[in-house]
């Protein structure tokens, strides 16, 4: 446990993997009509940075929607640059291919506590 998690919660070894909501954004990507929530908390065990979104991407140039297996980083900046990086890179190469945004292209994640 990290000092910081330590300072909160003591030496009491019955709480598990704590984390610390520490910011909430709300985006719209490009013109998809559409808001995306992201969720970023620092793990108190480790002091990584993760998100949570509300919403994946999958465009008509994708297989299937994306949902990132690596949704961490070592600064709350390092994590939203990722996020937004998998948003982006899809949105973009759907555009460049000819294709029109449409609100379809978001699909709520099925795990995202709102």
């Amino acid at each position: 446990m990290t000092n910081e998690a330590f300072r909160i919660f003591g030496k009491n070894e019955i709480i598990r993997s704590p984390k610390e909501l520490v910011a909430t954004y709300q985006f719209y990507i490009g013109d998809i009509p559409k808001v995306v929530t992201v969720k970023i908390f620092k793990n108190l065990s480790n002091e990584t940075h993760f998100y949570e979104q509300s919403h994946n991407i999958k465009t008509p140039v994708q297989a299937s929607e994306h949902i990132t297996s690596e949704p961490f980083g070592n600064s709350l900046q390092e994590a939203l640059d990722k996020c937004i990086k998998d948003y982006t890179d899809y949105y973009n190469e759907a555009i460049q291919k000819g294709n029109i945004p449409t609100e379809d292209w978001l699909i709520v994640d099925e795990y995202y506590k709102f």
